[in-house]
């Protein structure tokens, strides 16, 4: 009995390539877990090497997931454009040139700090993953946490809400098909 299931377990377990990388995800996507808890298990299941490597496959499957999501239903609060804004400010009449200039100025000064910004330009997975990991809680309610942040990680949320829907028992599946 224990080398069948040591061959099921083997089955969908042995390595990122045969597991099911939804299930990871999904854990990946609890603010209390994050990717810290996943390297911390790669790292006791796998050795630091094979860890590393699973992580950055990880990442991937992360990233490309948000992409599809982003090409599905927009950018929707994705990354942050930089405007000129040049046109949207004051008529142009009664201004000398040194308003003109002092504008053009703050307009300038305005674009560097938002270059600077650390989160200007990242997607919603950097953002996310880049945040501390929620403290652990018996009575945290991981649902309510993505609705409440659904405005901060709108694409993000919706991976969640389909991530956490879905149905990850094998057993029906291999039922009818034996």
């Amino acid at each position: 009995m224990a080398m069948s299931m040591k061959l099921k377990f083997d089955k969908y377990w042995k390595g990122l390539d045969k597991t099911n990388n939804l299930l990871i995800i999904a854990v990946v996507l609890d603010p209390m877990y994050k990717l810290a808890y996943m390297k911390w298990r790669f790292d006791a299941f796998f050795g630091v090497q094979q860890s590393q490597l699973m992580l950055s496959r990880l990442r991937v499957a992360l990233v490309e997931l948000y992409d599809c999501y982003v090409k599905l239903y927009g950018g929707v609060g994705v990354g942050v454009t930089l405007n000129d804004g040049v046109s949207s400010f004051g008529s142009g009449v009664n201004e000398t040139f040194s308003e003109k200039e002092k504008f053009r100025e703050d307009s300038l000064w305005g674009q560097k700090q938002q270059e600077e910004d650390v989160s200007i330009g990242k997607s919603e997975v950097v953002l996310y993953l880049l945040e501390a990991c929620e403290k652990l809680n018996d009575k945290f309610d991981l649902l309510v946490w993505w609705q409440n942040c659904s405005k901060k990680f709108h694409i993000l949320s919706m991976i969640a809400k389909d991530v956490f829907s879905m149905l990850i028992s094998i057993v029906a599946s291999e039922l009818h098909l034996a």
